[in-house]
């Protein structure tokens, strides 16, 4: 298989007992310290169709914040829609649905921010 299992807790059975151990854990945020988040987060790789360039990756890890990351993903995709549409490799997509691509980017990044601030 190509791609690597997005769930590695699909097969896992908990008991009873390591099920409120874990809530417990995670209602007082014992579960929270930066070495359990890093293991959390280093089962779970989020697949990118086609990778992740070395130059994307130092780009990300420049950027500050989740914010900042966000923002410059979303750059990227506008970018390459915009490319993608000019170098005529859309085909016969017309200019309003490209527009409206950006359009639903630009929104999507209107209700990140303001659930950033609902958040805060």
């Amino acid at each position: 298989e190509p791609w690597p299992e997005v769930d590695p807790d699909k097969d896992q059975i908990l008991s009873r007992k390591d099920v409120f151990w874990n809530t417990v854990r995670y209602i007082f945020g014992f579960d929270r310290t930066p070495a359990t988040r890093t293991k959390h987060n280093a089962l779970r790789p989020l697949p990118v169709l086609g990778g992740v360039s070395d130059n994307e990756i130092a780009f990300l890890q420049r950027a500050r914040g989740p914010s900042a990351k966000t923002t410059l993903a979303w750059h990227w995709l506008s970018e390459f829609i915009i490319r993608e549409h000019l170098a005529g490799s859309t085909g016969n997509v017309a200019p309003p649905i490209i527009s409206r691509l950006i359009q639903f980017l630009s929104d999507g990044m209107i209700f990140y921010n303001h659930a950033r601030k609902t958040m805060f």
